[in-house]
């Protein structure tokens, strides 16, 4: 806790609002100045871009292990990277069962951390007229791909004896 304030989620919470506050007093000052209703109403649009891009950077952008294979795979697959395909590969790839709902649901919260984007596709005769959704990895995920295999390979190269620069395959 940080003075008494709650939990650090409340805390970034009520830092985020005084934040956001803070712009618009700045913001409050200026519009008067403005004499013209199209300026104003560039100003609202710049306040709710700020707004916006401060939610994207209070995000989280760590990725979960489920989420890393799912991103992967995204960025693997290109332009057939829809969701049951995607399931799909998982089990083949991992030999693990998985449920569409469980991938429907990760590939949400990565597009809402902006790792992913997505796009309907063609409608297709052999989906009885239905579009897909297909996933394209950003450069944002992208990053935090490369951030996530770093800090991985860090530790392996910590590790003695099997650092990969030492790692020893003949049996």
């Amino acid at each position: 806790m940080l003075f008494g304030l709650g939990s650090t989620h409340n805390v970034q919470a009520q830092l985020r609002e005084l934040y956001i506050l803070f712009l618009i007093f700045q913001l409050s000052i200026l519009i008067p100045l403005f004499k013209t209703y199209l300026i104003v109403e560039q100003m609202k649009l710049i306040c709710v871009h700020l707004f916006y891009n401060l939610e994207g950077k209070m995000k989280e952008t760590r990725l979960g292990g489920f989420e890393e294979a799912i991103l992967l795979l995204v960025g693997i697959m290109g332009e057939d990277a829809y969701a049951f395909k995607i399931a799909d590969e998982f089990e083949s790839q991992t030999g693990r069962t998985v449920s569409i709902g469980s991938v429907h649901s990760t590939m949400d919260r990565l597009s809402k951390k902006g790792f992913l984007t997505s796009e309907m596709g063609l409608p297709t005769s052999n989906r009885g007229g239905r579009r897909k959704r297909i996933y394209t990895i950003t450069a944002s995920g992208q990053r935090a791909l490369r951030k996530s295999k770093d800090f991985k390979v860090s530790l392996w190269n910590q590790f003695p004896g099997l650092s990969l620069g030492e790692l020893n395959f003949a049996y």
